[in-house]
């Protein structure tokens, strides 16, 4: 079943990192007010702007322009982006119309001739230098308990840590010469990565919990014609 799930679901490779030798600190992730608040921030990203007319148009004022217009809570740190040689007044010269937060982000910060990224952490959006944002690690605990079968339980533990190592930024990983770890037991995955790959490994999750999902409801409608079609042959004898 799992495999079946794995091979309908595509994933977006993140780029290769590198990451500090600091201690990570630990986030069990539940339903707790961190988050909800990150659940309205990627809301926030949804957000559609009718029009983005940035014409010499300092850094600095882009990001203020789109924190204003959506009303997200967006942190910048100018210390670390300035120190890899972007000065917040850089200018910016683009126009799109309709586009999402998340969108308009991505163009502003990669008008920029140095790396700029952003990621969410407790209902924030921070913007910061790729490096330094890539840099923070940190071990979050996921409960995937209703993605594995009681049946060979142990090998769907392997398969799914298997692809969430091939999908989200290979490199990373210490079997690939990387920092990052991962183990399950119980049911449970823990895994030390930086915040934006644990973005991605939280997306591919909920992505496997849609398609189980759909899968049980096409086998239920499924079952229902089959029962609906051997009703209609018994009437018809």
């Amino acid at each position: 079943m799992l495999q079946r799930m794995i091979s309908s679901i595509v994933v977006v490779a993140l780029a290769s990192v590198a990451f500090a030798q600091q201690p990570p600190k630990i986030v069990p992730v539940g339903k707790s007010e961190k988050s909800e608040s990150n659940e309205a921030i990627r809301a926030a990203l949804k957000l559609r702007i009718s029009s983005v007319n940035f014409k010499d148009i300092s850094l600095k004022d882009a990001i203020e322009f789109l924190r204003d217009v959506t009303g997200a809570n967006i942190h910048v740190n100018w210390r670390a982006i300035e120190k890899s040689g972007v000065d917040r007044d850089t200018k910016l010269d683009f126009h799109v119309r309709d586009v999402s937060l998340e969108k308009a982000l991505n163009l502003v910060l990669g008008d920029s001739s140095i790396d700029l990224a952003w990621v969410i952490d407790d209902g924030v959006i921070e913007i910061s230098t790729a490096e330094a944002i890539r840099d923070i690690t940190c071990i979050k605990i996921y409960d995937v308990r209703d993605l594995l079968e009681a049946k060979w339980a142990d090998r769907k533990e392997e398969m799914l840590m298997t692809v969430i190592s091939e999908f989200i930024d290979p490199a990373s990983w210490v079997q690939n010469g990387g920092k990052c770890v991962m183990t399950c037991h119980d049911g449970k995955l823990i895994v030390q990565q930086a915040a934006v790959n644990h973005q991605a490994i939280a997306s591919l999750l909920e992505g496997l919990r849609q398609f189980r999902d759909e899968s049980k409801s096409n086998v239920r409608s499924a079952g229902g014609q089959a029962a609906s079609g051997t009703g209609e042959i018994g009437v018809r004898r």
